[in-house]
């Protein structure tokens, strides 16, 4: 199932984010990259996240080329939800295929 980027939360964001890196989680409750900054605060360095607090409690999140440029830029209600967004966008677009029992289980399938 196509989902945007922008809209990804919960377990499917968090399956995007693994999908994005190309990391094959066998447990993915256990990789938590929108809740957790153990997963999710290496991706600043990594990527070259700008991170800033915006009107109405939102975040914005923008992967940075070396001249200071963004590459990438998403939108979060919290700090990590913006982060993990921004890594999906980089890595793999403004759309991303979820797998059906991963967006059932988020609820964008009923």
């Amino acid at each position: 199932m196509r989902i945007k980027t922008s809209e990804l939360e919960g377990a499917a964001l968090d399956f995007c984010v693994a999908k994005s890196l190309g990391k094959d989680v066998e447990n993915r409750l256990l990789y938590v990259p929108s809740i957790n900054w153990l997963f999710c605060g290496q991706y600043i360095e990594r990527f070259r996240i700008a991170l800033v607090p915006r009107e109405g409690g939102l975040w914005g999140a923008s992967v940075l080329g070396e001249d200071c440029n963004p590459l990438a830029i998403s939108f979060g209600d919290t700090p990590l939800i913006a982060i993990c967004r921004v890594v999906i966008t980089y890595m793999l677009g403004d759309e991303v295929d979820v797998p059906e029992e991963v967006a059932r289980y988020e609820g964008y399938v009923r």
